[in-house]
């Protein structure tokens, strides 16, 4: 009975055990091994002309990327960006013949959203032990994501702030409960939010609890069922905003960057003088290094527009133009946007194709009036200006995974007006 239950439902099995190990930081290719074996033993009968449009447009996407290794001279490292995006020729194989259903989706969310509330809990109680007794700030990122870096958490804890509203969990058999344990947990999701100490966390939060209240508000005409979790969420910001803007040097810069760059053309190197450039690259973290990284491969993009120089040689492009005005880089950087990283990388088909996969997803869900997908696409729309997520060894598979599920379970739209 159960290697029935396997082989039938293996996509969904897959794809629940993916989001909960996911938010942990730990190694996913045991699991992306497995869910081969189960591809193999359903005799999927694979064949090119049954893939989706979508799946294709995935696999063109993969294609860049080994167009740009081969194109690059790094081909270390270019190597190493193609194996983290294998997540774009992966997905399209194993869900081939797709099974999931809109209600297996937003189980899979549910699933994601909880796995995300139970890591929160547990790194809020680390940051506390940690500060009780070993005096570290609970308040630097680096010591509290497991992921080292706050903009990947923070995409993760304010998506499941929107699946929690939107996709419909019921806790309890009274309304009231679930508003008030919702709340909590919307609570808890926003101090994640506000110790990753991400900007970009931060204008995500706010973005996505605008839309959750206009949807309510137009949808429902039930704005208290939001109103209390936003009201959580406002104590929240209160409580710790002004202890960590005084705790944490990365806000304190934002002060700094906004009269460095105050006039400046961001995509002019030439307004650079070298010590504004050296202070903006010693602020880790930046909003005055991102710019000045953006400036200098602008130069390199224009030049390489529309095969771009290879993915490994993105830094090292951005590094040379850069001497050209008599600033060195001291180490490597990546773009800190991936729209840019791309363009760079892969050249115009890359970019056009990552224009699809986000703008053009925000597009489509609208249209559809998938609410829990127009903020993902937006999420990462936002992000993805801000910085590299596709560099990572988890991100691009957890993005090409549910935009792919997204984009398959909304072809029968009266099934999500009923769901």
């Amino acid at each position: 009975m159960l290697a029935k239950t396997l082989a039938r439902e293996w996509q969904y099995i897959f794809s629940c055990l993916f989001v909960v190990f996911l938010p942990y930081g730990g190694e996913i290719w045991p699991l992306i091994i497995l869910g081969l074996i189960f591809w193999f033993r359903s005799k999927p009968h694979f064949n090119f002309r049954g893939l989706s449009l979508v799946s294709w447009i995935f696999i063109l996407f993969f294609i860049f990327y080994v167009l740009g290794m081969v194109h690059a001279s790094d081909k270390r490292y270019s190597f190493e960006v193609l194996k983290n995006n294998l997540g774009f020729i992966i997905v399209p194989i194993l869900f081939y013949n797709n099974s999931i259903t809109r209600k297996q989706l937003n189980s899979i969310l549910r699933i994601f959203c909880i796995s995300n509330i139970a890591v929160s809990i547990y790194l809020i109680a680390r940051a506390v032990i940690i500060s009780v007794y070993w005096g570290e700030p609970i308040y630097n990122y680096s010591k509290y994501s497991v992921f080292w870096h706050p903009t990947y958490f923070s995409f993760f804890f304010v998506f499941s702030i929107a699946i929690l509203h939107l996709v419909g969990f019921t806790f309890f058999s009274k309304p009231k409960y679930d508003s008030i344990l919702k709340a909590v947990f919307s609570g808890i999701l926003t101090t994640s939010v506000m110790l990753c100490c991400s900007k970009m966390g931060y204008i995500s939060l706010l973005s996505t609890y605008l839309i959750v209240f206009i949807h309510f508000a137009i949808k429902h005409f039930s704005i208290p069922k939001i109103l209390v979790s936003m009201l959580v969420t406002t104590l929240v910001l209160i409580v710790f905003s002004n202890t960590i803007l005084k705790a944490n040097n990365r806000f304190n810069n934002m002060t700094l960057d906004y009269h460095l760059t105050k006039g400046l053309n961001y995509w002019d190197i030439k307004q650079f003088n070298i010590e504004t450039a050296k202070q903006g690259l010693n602020q880790k973290e930046s909003t005055l290094a991102r710019i000045f990284i953006w400036s200098s491969a602008w130069p390199a993009i224009k030049q390489h527009i529309l095969l771009g120089v290879g993915t490994g040689d993105v830094s090292k492009a951005m590094s040379d133009s850069a001497e050209n005005y008599g600033i060195k880089f001291l180490k490597k950087y990546n773009m800190h946007n991936q729209f840019l990283e791309t363009q760079l990388g892969m050249g115009i088909g890359g970019t056009l194709i990552l224009l699809f996969l986000t703008i053009g997803s925000l597009i489509y869900a609208i249209k559809r009036r998938d609410v829990v997908f127009s903020i993902f696409a937006l999420l990462a729309i936002l992000n993805f200006s801000v910085e590299s997520m596709l560099i990572s060894h988890l991100f691009p598979l957890f993005f090409s995974l549910l935009l792919f599920l997204f984009f398959h379970a909304n072809k029968n739209l009266e099934e999500i007006n009923s769901d």
